[in-house]
């Protein structure tokens, strides 16, 4: 049987760690720095939304179930409506669900996620000029979460995918793809990331 408490009210996400990164310029003036920064903006986006989602009337009814004598899949959902600043003007908007079941007796159980992030005027200070970028349309957040006994795995992956556009104040602009995983260690409570922004590798 689950103990009674709010152990599900929201999924925490550890704090991510930007790691160093070069300044090589590539192709139409965007650098790898500025890949990084970018790739750096877009997770912490995610993790703020993963860290501010709201439970629907299923989860409050939790405890009661969890203290019933039979085994229930206990239906849960999450709603997340979050908004990030950009370093120099613009936002992130991220909004979606997660849902899924977790047997009240067991606590084991998935909750699947579904996310869409749109990038409207994000700006950075790049070494070429004030870099924006703008959603072509969106980058989506996906992967699952697993309980066993009423916990998380050890590691949870989710994948960032899709692309934006970006332009310098020169006008010059283009599509960039952006492929991204993120690895979350709830045993380590750490968070890293891997993949590539704009065909640059990042590791964060």
């Amino acid at each position: 049987m689950l103990p009674k408490k709010t152990w599900l009210s929201m999924v925490v996400v550890p704090a991510l760690a930007l790691a160093g990164c070069s300044d090589g310029t590539g192709p139409g003036g965007i650098s790898d720095s500025d890949a990084q920064l970018i790739a750096f903006e877009v997770v912490s986006a995610s993790i703020g939304a993963l860290n501010s989602g709201t439970a629907s009337g299923a989860v409050q009814g939790f405890d009661a179930l969890a203290a019933s004598a039979s085994s229930v899949p206990v239906a849960l959902r999450y709603d997340y409506s979050h908004t990030e600043s950009c370093p120099l003007f613009g936002r992130i908007g991220v909004t979606g669900v997660m849902s899924g079941s977790i047997d009240s007796q067991t606590g084991d159980g998935v909750l699947w996620l579904q996310v869409t992030e749109t990038l409207t005027d994000c700006t950075f200070d790049s070494q070429n000029g004030d870099l924006v970028i703008n959603g072509a349309p969106s980058i989506t957040l996906t992967g699952n979460f697993t309980f066993l006994g009423g916990t998380f795995g050890t590691t949870q992956t989710l994948t960032l995918s899709g692309g934006f556009r970006w332009q310098f104040d020169d006008g010059n602009s283009t599509f960039c793809a952006l492929n991204l995983t993120m690895n979350i260690s709830y045993g380590g409570g750490s968070t890293t990331v891997s993949g590539t922004v704009c065909g640059y590798s990042v590791n964060l």
